[in-house]
This record gives C-alpha cells, sequence and structure tokens, in this order.
C-alpha cells in the first residue's frame, strides 16, 4: 500500500516537473519571438489567466513595438495594471499616471488617474516611516477630484483621503508628544500648534489641549525669572482654553493642579 502510494506521488512530481519546463519553454519561445501579434496575443493570455508576472516582460516590449498604433493605450494600461497586481506600487503609480498625461482622451483615462493616487496610496506606509507616499497620493487625489469632480469614484477618494489624514494626523502627534517626552519642551509646544492648525478638528484635541497646559508649565518653570511671569500666563491660558473646550475631560484633575501651582508661581512672582 505504501508502495504504490509512494510511486503516485513520485509519478505526480515528475508530471508536474514536466509540465512545468514544458510551460517554461514555451514562454521562453515567445519571449524570443519577433512575430509582435504573436507576442501581443499571449501577453494577453497571461494578463486574463491572471499570469502578471508573464504578461507583464510582454507588454513593456510591446510598448516600443506598437507604440503610435491603436494597440498602443492597450498595452500600456494593461503594463501599468500588471505592476499593480504584483504589488509593485511604486512601478504602477509611475505608469498610471504618465498613461493619462500621455493618453489625456482615452476611455481608460479616468480609471488610470484614480489607480496612480490608489497606487500611491497602497505604497503609503505606516504613520512611523516617512510619508512622501502619502503626501503624493493626497496630491494625486486632489487632481483627481478636480479632473473629475463628478466621478462615480468621488466617494472612493474622499474615503481614501480620510484615512491618509489620519495617518497623518497621528503621525503629527505622536511627533509633538516625542518632543514632550524627552523634555525638549519648546519643540514640543511648536509641533502641538501645528497640530492644530494642520488638523483643527483632530481626534487627539483634547490630549494636544492637555498636553500643551503641561508643556507651558514646564516652560515656565524652567525659564530665566525675566520670562516666567509671561510664560505662566501663557500656562494659565492654556489651563481656560483645555478647561472651556472639554470641561468633562477625565484630565480636569490634573490640568487643576497645574493651574493652582501656576497661581502660587505667580504669586511669589508678585510678591
Amino acid at each position: 500500500m505504501d508502495f504504490y502510494r509512494k510511486l503516485h506521488i513520485q509519478t505526480f512530481t515528475v508530471l508536474l516537473l514536466l509540465a512545468f519546463v514544458s510551460c517554461k519553454n514555451s514562454y521562453n519561445r515567445v519571449l524570443k519571438s519577433t512575430d509582435p501579434d504573436m507576442k501581443y496575443n499571449k501577453a494577453m493570455e497571461y494578463y486574463d489567466a491572471k499570469r502578471y508576472k508573464m504578461a507583464a516582460p510582454l507588454f513593456e516590449e510591446l510598448i516600443s513595438l506598437y507604440r503610435g498604433t491603436t494597440k498602443s493605450e492597450k498595452i500600456y494600461f494593461y503594463y501599468a495594471y500588471s505592476n499593480y497586481y504584483m504589488s509593485n506600487f511604486i512601478l504602477s503609480g509611475y505608469y498610471f499616471s504618465n498613461f493619462a498625461k500621455t493618453y489625456p482622451n482615452s476611455e481608460f483615462t479616468e480609471e488610470a488617474l484614480f489607480m496612480s493616487a490608489y497606487s500611491d496610496y497602497k505604497s503609503s506606509p505606516t504613520y512611523t516611516l516617512d510619508q512622501e507616499d502619502t503626501y503624493r497620493a493626497l496630491t494625486n487625489l486632489d487632481l483627481f477630484l478636480d479632473t473629475y469632480p463628478l466621478s462615480p469614484l468621488k466617494d472612493s477618494c474622499n474615503t481614501i483621503i480620510f484615512k491618509l489624514r489620519a495617518k497623518l494626523e497621528k503621525k503629527a502627534f505622536e511627533s509633538a508628544f516625542l518632543y514632550f517626552q524627552t523634555m525638549e519642551y519648546q519643540a514640543a509646544l511648536i509641533a502641538f500648534k501645528e497640530v492644530l492648525k494642520d488638523f483643527p478638528e483632530s481626534v487627539y484635541k483634547e490630549d494636544v489641549l492637555y498636553w500643551m497646559l503641561v508643556t507651558n508649565y514646564e516652560v515656565a518653570t524652567k525659564s530665566v525669572k525675566s520670562k516666567k511671569k509671561e510664560r505662566f500666563e501663557d500656562t494659565i491660558n492654556s489651563y481656560y482654553k483645555f478647561v472651556d473646550s472639554y470641561p468633562q475631560s477625565r484630565k480636569i484633575n490634573q490640568a487643576e493642579k497645574y493651574f493652582k501651582n501656576t497661581i502660587k508661581h505667580l504669586e511669589n512672582l508678585n510678591s
């Protein structure tokens, strides 16, 4: 029983290997062929079968072979999509964008412009890393919405924009808070203000206002005597801004402690 089972497995493995070698040889013949029409048909066949790694090299070669013909834009469009489906998002973003510029009147132009931005969105890394791709995605999404304001893809664009801005918002807050944690209080104040400037309705607004109060207090206590009064007054202003905005905050008690200590410091300065 075990003998026949092993024999069956070995036979299947050999057949599978032969099929792979045959397929590889067949693909190599396509690559080496000088018949552009045959290559075009095989590229489309591979693409339809979702064999994008096989389709992409053929499309890449066909771009120059069919330049200026009626097939050129379809080849370029499918080449961009092949890169997208292989998760080569930087390349697909570039080729979709270039397609929209090269073929502005194509039936695929709207989709290509959207996919250019969507590829950048897919390239956008976690918030802790450099956000160049995120900013590029936002720029391209705005370009798409300006170009096609009535597009059925409008809602999808707005959803993606919301996600990308949320990522930038989180990065901005975390960066500001890191300045606070490392006791770079002046830099923290500037960074917290930038969060509110760039994201006035930030989900972190309550935390930002509270930590601005604490940061102002730390700056004031560590200032030279000639600047203490002004900076403790800034602390009081931060306190009122926080409690007026979030009177039910869980941090109200802590905020009141900073407020009372600030008043004591001012009284000592004025005495």
